[in-house]
């Protein structure tokens, strides 16, 4: 990548508002890794001339204040491979006194930027990934009081740890994409921060008793917009948590492959690394977690930076158990027949717990995965249209794609729900869910992006139609039904899965 790399010129100005289009970063960072391990110097001027289109101050960065063609949470990540290759470079005698000058500048306009943005206290994935690359270019600078206000200060990196994580080590918006790339950024910032004198491997932060996810108290009227919830359900079991926990949390939920199943709006994935980051070699690095092995071992291949050779063995079959966690809601059970691998073990999951906000999907008691013989039976994303198109919350996320009992043919607006039955024996495994909660059809054309903009304006957005534009008011749930009280058994034998399903409600008859 890195030799077969040109360094282009900037988007021309005006015809677009960003720089430089974002997959532009992979070849940076391509760039400043070869430059790490070789010396070659023609790898460090590449990333100089990359640079000094950059912050042009007549069209770069200093004038666009938009560095790549995305959002702003992958403003964050490029930001982050900016300051990673600038510091990977910074001795290399490319850049001159004004170059170095120029750069400072950038980021400090990020950072400015950024120090007003996160101030709303918004708890997410996406403001996470644009605070560590406030963190990153404070690092690079050596700005220790910028350093500090983006780690520790109001709405800082470890303020969204505190309030966005949950005590079982998920992070709240419950999908496993955002788990693993939220441990890997917390990681690698800790990683960063040992030369500065200052460790946070295996510091503890308090976690927030607050029910709902955010770092500023917003009084307690809310405004629930399309069935979105941001609470922490399933109660707090400790009242502490630290970077461990977040590697910690996915292990028992792996199966033989190494694959986690899919929840919320992710797919089931391989546990890898993310963004040019390394996440389990750098956890075996600090942790020497033993638990950790079979993941490392998995992986397609060795990473170059925090890999391991000569790794010692690990024995599978002994963790491959039930599991569950209360927090994001997933009980699993896995057949434990004699004689079998784990491979050939049944493994089935129920889902109920916290809903997960913009990423949570209506499905409290459904059937989540099925898998055996390394093949899965179902994916919460079988069926899937982009964020930006009205099919997401309107269909996509809806109970209906779900395998579980559906009211009315409606959807389950969230509530609480509990786990109350988990067993495991030789011969049968077993869990249940429970949850009381309202149904209604889906917020109609879904999600309401801009509040400016109509649903006929969405659906020719998405070069889509819809049979009609008023059947309901946009965006809204609507034919509430009285609270349903709804409960699935699951048990797990050797060779099948048994479903047990009890739906009540008041006195209105429902199908």
């Amino acid at each position: 990548d890195a030799d077969g790399w040109e360094v282009p010129a900037m988007v021309p100005f005006g015809e677009r508002d960003y720089c430089y289009d974002t997959r532009q970063e992979h070849y940076v960072m391509s760039c400043a890794y070869m430059y790490s391990i070789t010396g070659e110097q023609s790898y460090a001027e590449k990333i100089a001339a990359f640079f000094r289109y950059f912050i042009n101050p007549e069209e770069g960065y200093p004038v666009r204040k938009k560095g790549c063609s995305q959002s702003y949470v992958q403003e964050g990540h490029f930001f982050q491979h900016l300051a990673l290759a600038y510091d990977m470079i910074y001795d290399a005698g490319v850049l001159s006194e004004e170059e170095h000058r120029g750069i400072e500048q950038c980021f400090r306009i990020y950072m400015e930027i950024l120090d007003r943005h996160v101030c709303n206290g918004h708890i997410s994935n996406w403001v996470l990934s644009e605070l560590t690359g406030a963190v990153y270019c404070a690092m690079v600078l050596q700005d220790f009081e910028r350093m500090e206000r983006f780690l520790f200060g109001p709405c800082g990196s470890f303020e969204q740890l505190c309030h966005g994580a949950f005590a079982d080590g998920w992070w709240y918006e419950c999908s496993v994409g955002y788990n693993i790339w939220v441990s890997s950024m917390y990681l690698h910032s800790a990683h960063a921060l040992l030369p500065f004198g200052i460790d946070l491997i295996h510091y503890r932060f308090p976690l927030s008793y607050g029910k709902e996810v955010g770092s500023i108290y917003k009084g307690e009227k809310r405004n629930i917009k399309h069935g979105i919830y941001n609470e922490k359900w399933g109660g707090i079991g400790k009242s502490s948590i630290c970077i461990k926990d977040l590697f910690d949390a996915v292990i028992p939920f792996l199966d033989d492959r190494g694959v986690l199943f899919g929840i919320n709006d992710s797919d089931e994935k391989k546990i890898e690394g993310v963004h040019f980051g390394s996440t389990f070699d750098l956890a075996y690095t600090h942790y020497k977690d033993p638990a950790y092995l079979p993941i490392i071992k998995r992986f397609d291949t060795i990473d170059p930076v925090f890999g391991h050779a000569g790794l010692p063995e690990y024995d599978l079959g002994a963790s491959y158990k039930n599991a569950y966690s209360d927090n994001i809601g997933i009980a699993m059970l896995r057949s434990q027949t004699e004689g079998r691998t784990p491979r050939q073990q049944i493994q089935a999951v129920l889902r109920y717990g916290s809903h997960g906000y913009a990423h949570g999907h209506f499905d409290r008691t459904e059937l989540l995965s099925v898998m055996r013989y390394g093949r899965s039976f179902y994916n919460p994303e079988h069926v899937w249209w982009g964020y930006g198109h009205f099919m997401y919350k309107f269909y996509v996320q809806n109970s209906n794609t779900k395998n579980m009992v559906v009211v009315d043919g409606k959807m389950q607006v969230p509530a609480d729900a509990k786990r109350v039955l988990f067993y495991s024996g030789k011969r049968l495994q077993a869990a249940a869910v429970r949850t009381e909660s309202r149904w209604g059809f889906p917020p109609f054309g879904g999600m309401i992006y801009n509040g400016k903009e109509s649903l006929r304006e969405r659906c020719e957005y998405n070069a889509s139609d819809l049979p009609s534009y008023d059947a309901a008011p946009y965006g809204e749930i609507t034919e509430l039904t009285e609270p349903i009280v709804q409960t699935r058994v699951m048990a797990v034998l050797d060779d099948c899965i048994v479903l047990f399903d009890s739906a009540y409600g008041g006195e209105t008859e429902h199908r």
